[in-house]
């Protein structure tokens, strides 16, 4: 009589466990990668990793942005700014470097950059623009051919200078007196110089 309830019991518990395995999903995924494992930037160029998990995203709950440890294995060739599971990886000097995730203690994934000399440059004498304020002239980036990818002007000040981008040739105004920096990208290169505008 025992056998006989102790066996359904049994059969019982079984069912029961099964169901719960079957529940459970791995936190994140089973694995993680980063969408590039290798990349090769000019030096002042920059370009983006992301790392994903085979399951999908974290799981709920999560704060990547304190559970995520990016790294470089050389801040002088290359630095590193994250948020979350992506990061923007900035080339500094000639070299190469590995860049790593890691959750806690455990490494993720990482990606080997190569830093070369950009193949960007402006034409503009010893690397500085000197205008009167209200001036407006036209400066062109050489190189963008060996390279993939928009060519994206910017100001590191638009109240001292602005740029109007029209792929390799831009329209440069100087706004107010002072000093900026005006930088072009393409492809994970780019080029730079120092815009001066002086009184009227």
């Amino acid at each position: 009589m025992k056998k006989k309830i102790f066996l359904p019991l049994v059969l019982l518990a079984a069912a029961i466990l099964s169901l719960c395995a079957c529940g459970e999903k791995p936190a994140g995924g089973t694995s993680a990668s980063l969408d590039k494992t290798m990349l090769e930037l000019g030096v002042g160029g920059s370009d983006t990793l992301t790392l994903t998990w085979d399951g999908g995203e974290p799981a709920p709950g999560e704060d990547p942005a304190t559970t995520y440890i990016w790294t470089s294995s050389d801040e002088a060739v290359v630095t590193v700014a994250a948020s979350g599971n992506t990061a923007t990886v900035n080339g500094v000097a000639e070299g190469s470097a590995t860049v790593t995730v890691s959750q806690g203690e455990k490494q993720l994934a990482s990606c080997s950059v190569t830093v070369k000399a950009s193949r960007l440059s402006v034409t503009v004498p010893e690397g500085k623009l000197v205008l009167r304020k209200n001036a407006t002239v036209t400066v062109k980036v050489k190189g963008t051919e060996e390279l993939d990818g928009d060519i994206v002007w910017e100001s590191s000040d638009t109240s001292i200078g602005t740029v109007e981008s029209q792929g390799a040739i831009a329209r440069v105004t100087a706004v107010a007196r002072g000093e900026c920096v005006i930088r072009v990208r393409c492809g994970g290169d780019s080029a730079e110089f120092t815009l001066i505008v002086g009184l009227n």
